[in-house]
C-alpha cells in the first residue's frame, strides 16, 4: 500500500510510526511527520499486474479473384 500527499504530490510507501494524525476528512488524513512537515495523505491503489496474453496473428483474409463488376452491380444511377 502506498500514499500520495495532495499538498506536495510526494509518494510514500509507508507512514512513519511516530507521525501524528492531525485531521481526517473524506479520503485524506493529515499527518505531522517527525521532521515537522505536514502531509495530507490518501491511499493510492496499486495496479494489479495483468497476465501476459499470447497474441496470435489473424489469418490473412482471402478475397475473391473476380472482377469489381459485382461491387457496382446494385448502385443506382
Amino acid at each position: 500500500m502506498s500514499y500520495r500527499c495532495r499538498i506536495c504530490e510526494k509518494k510514500f510507501d509507508a507512514i512513519p510510526e511516530n507521525a501524528v494524525e492531525v485531521n481526517h476528512q473524506s479520503f485524506y488524513t493529515t499527518y505531522r511527520f517527525p521532521n515537522g512537515l505536514v502531509h495530507d495523505l490518501r491511499v493510492v491503489a496499486q495496479p494489479t499486474p495483468q497476465p501476459e496474453v499470447e497474441r496470435q496473428e489473424p489469418e490473412p483474409k482471402q478475397f475473391s479473384t473476380g472482377t469489381m463488376a459485382h461491387a457496382f452491380r446494385n448502385l443506382k444511377r
